[in-house]
């Protein structure tokens, strides 16, 4: 443990000051029952279909419709290619593809800035907007002798593809991914997939209610950093997202041995990556790769799929980057987080709960526990660690966690956990090992755990904690 680098900083830094948006990013309380709704449709002729209002589009930029529209009107985009940057500042405002998935919006060549160096491909500063069935697509730079264009040609590397500070806000089927192959080593594509995060360095969440933000059926491929972040003062729902970290031609992953049967250390050295250092202000939430992160909101992590690539024969000195370093992570969770029936294969670390930033090894003092946050019937398979628990006062109920190196690992700090009808078993190494001590749980440990059957495990680590499945 001691050879990891700290995955997670504190809190306090982990919103920069490009996430200091401020008020001035909010739009005008306005009342959503006053007015009639207008409908908007979008066209721009690069691609053919969609319902027979395209033919009579009054707007050929998806964000020339937006300012000409008023609270809880509706954007309907046609069939094609959109090459723009899109800012959605107006409240209640519905925007969609029409069908789903038929428009396009590709980063421009240049990027603007919106605040200190951050930018968004799609920023959403207003409140309760609706962003749906899009595609959203990011060109590739330069990287060795590898040239990557298409129709729209060069490109910036984008900060996030989605980016929302207002409160409720739904994001809704929309897919996210690079164009080509240079995913993570080009200057181009993006570092987070869907960011909601509040305007201010808050250390806990809201709480559910008429401010809670959706984040529901989206699909996130092949980012440099992040897939889906929710942080600060604010409740979220995650639901049945689709995570894929998968860099397979990618020459900074250092994984082209199985895809292209070439010797990384001789065409890509694996020690010095020919890749450039992408910094960005979203850089101080968290330092590695990851699929779904909360730090210190309140929210729901529920039926999301987080995959990545694993590649067993890359060398020892390669960095981490083939892989996400972790799956889904709570960090700093509020009182009533809960994270349900999720699938991670093929990470770092599957599934973390921390009260504080991500150490594996524990720093003390350690910071106050996220009382009820509840993780429950999670799966985590083909991992080195399936549960990292560094945090107490949680409940965990039916998660299983096979065929990892380490089943579950919680560290000493950790206090007060429930453990009942997990499933740990064949797992390589260990299949469950609660390191805390001092009695105040169950059987010599500072966790409560149901034994004689209901937590299930072959390596009885401590003595009694995963019931053996066959009793001789």
């Amino acid at each position: 443990m001691e050879g990891f680098a700290p995955m997670f900083r504190s809190i306090g830094a982990r919103l920069t000051t490009g996430l200091i948006l401020g008020t001035l990013l909010m739009s005008a309380a306005v009342s959503p029952a006053a007015a009639v709704s207008h409908t908007r449709w979008v066209d721009n002729n690069t691609k053919s279909g969609g319902p027979a209002a395209c033919n009579n589009a009054n707007f050929n930029t998806i964000q020339d419709a937006i300012d000409a529209s008023s609270p809880w009107d509706k954007v309907y985009v046609c069939p094609g290619d959109y090459q723009e940057q899109i800012t959605i500042d107006v409240r209640g405002l519905e925007v969609r593809s029409i069908p789903a998935l038929g428009a396009r919006i590709w980063a421009p060549a240049t990027v603007t800035d919106i605040l200190l160096g951050l930018n968004a491909e799609v920023f959403i500063p207003a409140r309760d907007v609706l962003f749906v069935g899009f595609w959203i697509k990011f060109n590739d730079g330069l990287v060795g002798p590898f040239l990557h264009q298409n129709l729209i040609g060069e490109c910036e590397m984008v900060d996030a593809a989605i980016w929302a500070p207002a409160p409720h806000v739904t994001i809704k089927a929309v897919h996210i991914k690079t164009v080509g192959d240079n995913t993570l080593s080009g200057d181009c594509g993006y570092l987070f997939g869907i960011v909601l995060a509040d305007a201010g360095p808050s250390d806990s969440g809201g709480a559910w209610g008429p401010d809670t933000s959706l984040v529901w059926r989206n699909w996130v491929k092949d980012f440099k950093e992040g897939g889906i972040l929710v942080g600060g003062d604010r409740s979220v729902r995650v639901f049945n997202n689709n995570v894929r970290y998968v860099h397979y031609y990618d020459p900074a992953t250092c994984n082209l041995v199985p895809v292209l049967g070439v010797n990384p250390s001789a065409d890509f050295p694996c020690i010095s990556p020919p890749f450039a250092v992408n910094t960005s202000p979203l850089d101080g939430i968290f330092t590695e790769t990851a699929g779904i992160v909360d730090e210190g909101a309140l929210v729901d992590f529920r039926a999301n799929t987080v995959y990545s690539t694993l590649d067993t024969s890359i060398p020892e000195e390669t960095p981490q980057l083939s892989f996400l370093a972790a799956g889904i992570v709570l960090a700093g969770a509020t009182d009533g987080s809960k994270m349900r029936s999720n699938l991670v294969d093929n990470v770092f670390f599957g599934i973390v709960v921390t009260d504080g930033p991500f150490i594996p090894i524990p720093v003390q003092p350690k910071p106050e526990a996220p009382d009820g946050a509840a993780v429950s019937g999670n799966r985590v398979s083909e991992s080195f660690f399936g549960f990292f628990v560094d945090a107490s006062d949680g409940y965990y109920y039916a998660n299983r966690a096979h065929l990892n190196i380490e089943g579950t690992v919680v560290l000493n700090g950790s206090a007060g956990n429930t453990f009942d009808h997990n499933d740990f078993r064949y797992n390589a190494d260990l299949d469950c090992d609660d390191e805390s001590t001092g009695g105040t749980g169950d059987l010599g440990t500072d966790n409560y755990w149901f034994s004689d059957g209901p937590n299930l495990g072959f390596d009885q680590y401590p003595d009694g904690i995963c019931f053996p499945f066959f009793i001789i």
